[in-house]
C-alpha cells in the first residue's frame, strides 16, 4: 500500500515527500549514501542518489554531483548541481557548485555562485567566505581574499574542523607564521 501512494502521489507531482517516507527516512537514506561514497562504492551511492531524487530531496543532487565528481567527470556534476539549484535554492548545493567551478578553473562563475548562496536555505557564512577566499587566491585576487580573511581570523569561530581550514588557509595566503 505504501507504494501504492508513493507512485500516485508522484504521478500528481506534488512537492515534498511522498506520504510514507519522513525527512527522517530520508536523511537516514542520505546518511547511508554519504557512507557508500565515502566507502568508494559509488555505484551504491547513485543508486541512493537518484532514490532521494525520486522523492524529491535535493541531497539527491548532492550524492549524484560527489559521484560525477569523484569519477572525473567535473562538467557532468556542474550540470547535476545547476538542475538541483533550478528546483530548490539550498545552500549545500550552491557550496558544492561552487567548489567544483573553483576547481574546475571557473573562478569568477564561483564567485557568483558564493555570492548567491547567502541567504539560501541551510547558509553557513563562513564556509561560504572560506571558499570565497579559496576562489580569489586561484584567481589571483590576493588581496580580496587577505581582506575576506582577516575578516574571517577576527571572529570566534567554534567549529574546530572549520577554524583549523581557515589557519591552512590563513597560512597558506602568509598571513600566518
Amino acid at each position: 500500500m505504501q507504494v501504492l501512494r508513493r507512485v500516485w502521489w508522484r504521478l500528481r507531482r506534488r512537492s515534498g515527500p511522498p506520504p510514507g517516507l519522513s525527512q527522517a527516512d530520508a536523511e537516514a537514506l542520505f546518511g547511508q549514501g554519504m557512507t557508500a561514497f565515502s566507502e568508494q562504492r559509488f555505484d551504491d551511492a547513485a543508486r541512493i542518489g537518484r532514490q532521494l531524487l525520486s522523492f524529491r530531496f535535493t541531497g539527491g543532487y548532492e550524492l549524484l554531483a560527489a559521484v560525477q565528481y569523484e569519477r572525473g567527470d567535473c562538467p557532468e556534476a556542474i550540470a547535476t548541481l545547476r538542475e538541483g539549484l533550478a528546483k530548490k535554492p539550498v545552500w549545500r548545493l550552491a557550496n558544492l557548485l561552487g567548489n567544483y567551478l573553483s576547481d574546475n578553473g571557473e573562478y569568477e562563475a564561483a564567485l557568483e555562485v558564493y555570492e548567491r548562496s547567502a541567504g539560501m536555505f541551510g547558509d553557513q557564512p563562513d564556509i561560504t567566505d572560506l571558499n570565497r577566499i579559496i576562489a580569489l587566491s586561484r584567481a589571483g585576487r590576493e588581496d580580496e581574499a587577505r581582506s575576506i580573511l582577516a575578516r574571517l581570523l577576527a571572529k570566534e569561530v567554534r567549529d574546530v574542523k572549520l577554524r583549523n581550514s581557515i589557519d591552512r588557509v590563513a597560512t597558506d595566503l602568509g598571513a600566518l607564521p
